[in-house]
């Protein structure tokens, strides 16, 4: 599976994804993924600048559930439920990469969910899907990427968003494929967002823009099927050409929700700190 074009062997396992026999623990992983998502995303409801985007987002109508009572459209619920997902910096990370994944995933999938009608187990299955592509992205691109300036938050987070509401939409190969080429020369973030109401804001705008792209590709707009791999595309730019595209062979076979798994928080802080957090706890319990 590793040969060919990044962009449509993605699209290709999001076609495969209904024959695929998720395991139940990693149904499980899912399901915990999402609850601490709604968690942080009840406690960043409180904060003071997700209300105020809230509010100027509220003259909206749709169907879509916003964290506090509200209803809107997809776009608008999409980034004010992931702003208060991350606002806090509460949010759970990948062992494989260094992002936060759920934090723009869910917030795309549950919006799409609720307004094509679709029920809670497309929601999680779709989640499933595109935490495992976002994942993979991350695994194939090492710390690199992030290391270099970039926000994989972003750029890794909303490919794996997009391949998810492209399944909600029942989108054809060929589709999915641009949709990804699409979100992949628009994902890059620069890591200056960091100690500013932009990093939150931009887990929310990533998350609404998932859908917007995903949309457009519905609508039949095209995108570039080589936007990883080209001269100018993704990996040259943004992981100086770096790809350890071997991974690709396992995405049928290692669920990274699973193996190695979700970090869930246990403070609100940038996780690279939790390290010194358990073992000043520890020698505080032992002393």
């Amino acid at each position: 599976m590793s040969k060919g074009y990044l962009a449509r062997k993605f699209a290709q396992w999001v076609t495969d994804f209904n024959s695929l026999d998720i395991p139940s623990s990693v149904v499980r992983c899912g399901r915990r993924s999402i609850v601490d998502t709604l968690g942080v995303m009840v406690a960043g409801g409180k904060h003071e600048k997700v209300v105020a985007l809230g509010r100027v987002f509220s003259k909206s109508v749709g169907p879509c559930d916003v964290i506090g009572g509200n209803s809107t459209n997809a776009l608008a619920a999409a980034t004010v439920n992931g702003m208060a997902a991350h606002v806090w910096d509460f949010d759970d990370n990948s062992y494989t990469a260094i992002l936060h994944g759920s934090t723009i995933i869910f917030p795309s999938v549950l919006a799409v969910t609720q307004a094509e009608q679709l029920d809670s187990d497309d929601m999680l299955k779709a989640f499933i899907l595109g935490s495992e592509i976002a994942y993979t992205l991350g695994e194939i691109c090492g710390h690199s990427h992030f290391l270099s300036g970039w926000w994989s938050t972003g750029s890794c987070g909303i490919i794996g968003a997009v391949a998810g509401v492209c399944w909600l939409y029942g989108m054809d190969e060929d589709a999915i494929t641009s949709a990804i080429g699409m979100a992949a020369v628009t994902s890059p973030i620069a890591r200056a967002i960091a100690g500013t109401d932009t990093k939150p804001y931009l887990a929310g705008n990533v998350a609404a823009r998932a859908i917007s792209i995903a949309t457009a590709a519905r609508a039949g707009l095209t995108g570039p099927e080589d936007a990883f791999e080209q001269e100018n595309g993704f990996f040259n730019l943004l992981n100086d050409g770096n790809s350890q595209m071997s991974v690709l062979d396992q995405l049928e076979y290692r669920w990274r929700l699973e193996n190695p798994g979700i970090f869930f928080k246990t403070s609100p802080v940038c996780s690279a700190a939790h390290a010194g957090i358990d073992l000043v706890a520890r020698l505080v319990k032992e002393n």
